[in-house]
């Protein structure tokens, strides 16, 4: 004859075994903790990504460095010191991308400066200057920087 073994459902009628238990014990709260903080860290780590890729990827937030950057290859490449309208205008042609328009006023304290180009009416113009020296003078340039 062959035994059978019975199982022990207890007073709650549930096998121990399957996932219909009511208690989990203490593995179930430590599982269900442990799922909360990853969703935490899940939420915190997207948030702040798309923050950050939403900010860097701002053209307006780049145009103040661009017109720094513009007015400082103009100064140590040495053609701001030159004072020579037609060089500084041919050379901002061709630093200042595409996607900008510009306006530049050089003013010296001994010698005449030099202005060219008009002001946006949009709201948004950045303005970058920088102070250089020339041979007998010292002067102030201003780069004003706009989307077209």
């Amino acid at each position: 004859m062959v035994k059978q073994k019975s199982k022990d459902f207890g007073k709650s009628g549930f096998d121990k075994s399957c996932f219909g238990k009511k208690d989990f014990g203490k593995k179930g709260f430590v599982f269900i903790l442990d799922s909360v903080i990853a969703l935490i860290l899940v939420v915190a780590v997207i948030s702040i990504s798309g923050f950050m890729i939403s900010k860097s990827n701002n053209a307006e937030s780049t145009t103040g460095v661009v017109a720094g950057d513009i007015l400082a290859a103009l100064d140590n490449s040495g053609r701001l010191a030159l004072l020579d309208n037609s060089t500084i205008v041919s050379n901002l042609n061709s630093f200042v991308p595409s996607k900008y328009d510009w306006k530049i006023s050089v003013d010296c304290k001994n010698s005449a400066g030099i202005n060219y180009g008009g002001l946006s009416s949009k709201k948004d113009v950045f303005v970058a200057e920088r102070f250089f020296a020339t041979d007998s003078d010292y002067c102030l340039a201003r780069l004003y920087l706009w989307l077209k």
